[in-house]
């Protein structure tokens, strides 16, 4: 006789059986088991959490992790490559806060030459009003002219916002963002514009202008400005406050470098490879 468990198990198992056969043969439906109740129940959680996300705003990231903030061979880079600092920047030309963050990045770039870089994403807002400006500015970086471009149509689009914070709104021109407007920039500048205007219709170009808000929305970008350090989700961007993030960033980086890792490839080793892949649902355990 088989005894311990394997004779309870046994026991149990026939008794079961038994039972059911009872059911059956007395034409009665058997009640669903607790794992049968707690998987439609738990299926039903399912749904309504999938409809709760569909319905709520996006999840704020969390300003302490690390994300997977990619950065594709498409994307303009101002600074060096081999630099331990890398401040990703989701921007649109018709954003009047995008504008008014440019004085900032510069400063921090004009602070940290040898360690900053800043690689810009175009994250559509305005839709298709928006789209000439961002791949005017995407062909002109084929030219070694992204900057150049970038600050003229700043200039054209917000005229009279020189010089304001952050927080202000300065006023969109927008008759400069038609095609005949931006092309005109980019002469004025003194770029080919028979070849800024086949690399406008080039793929690379078209699918960097969309790119950006598929990169980075899962990662909480709600809409533009949108920063990350080092893969770590800016929610405010001052030059003098985002000063003690830079210095932490900078000495991870170094510890990193110090244990063999070339400084060129710290970003994809630390960030793109361990970073997080999206933002955490508001309902995660």
């Amino acid at each position: 006789m088989l005894g311990g468990r394997a004779g309870r198990v046994l026991t149990a198992a026939a008794q079961l059986g038994l039972a059911m056969l009872l059911l059956v043969g007395s034409g009665c439906k058997a009640e669903p088991s607790a794992d049968a109740r707690l998987a439609r129940l738990e299926r039903r959680v399912d749904k309504l959490v999938a409809a709760l996300e569909q319905a709520l705003p996006p999840a704020e990231p969390d300003p302490a992790a690390v994300y997977a903030v990619p950065i594709s061979v498409d994307d303009p880079v101002d600074g060096p490559a081999d630099a331990r600092l890398t401040l990703v920047e989701g921007f649109e030309l018709a954003c009047p806060y995008c504008f008014a963050a440019q004085e900032v990045l510069a400063t921090l770039r004009a602070r940290h030459p040898a360690d900053l870089r800043i690689v810009s994403k175009y994250f559509l807002v305005h839709g298709q009003a928006a789209v000439p400006a961002g791949l005017a500015v995407c062909a002109a970086n084929k030219q070694g002219q992204f900057q150049a471009m970038k600050r003229a149509l700043w200039r054209k689009l917000f005229p009279a916002g020189a010089g304001q914070a952050m927080t202000a709104r300065p006023e969109l021109a927008a008759e400069q963002l038609t095609l005949e407007a931006v092309l005109t920039t980019a002469a004025e500048v003194g770029l080919d514009v028979q070849r800024l205007t086949l690399d406008m219709q080039g793929e690379a170009c078209q699918r960097w202008v969309r790119a950006g808000e598929a990169e980075l929305a899962p990662l909480g970008a709600r809409g533009t400005p949108a920063f990350y350090l080092n893969g770590r989700a800016l929610l405010a961007l001052d030059a003098d406050s985002i000063s003690p993030l830079l210095e932490e960033e900078l000495e991870k980086a170094r510890r990193v470098i110090a244990r063999g890792v070339p400084p060129a490839d710290y970003y994809r080793t630390a960030v793109t490879e361990l970073g997080l892949r999206k933002v955490a649902s508001r309902f995660a355990d």
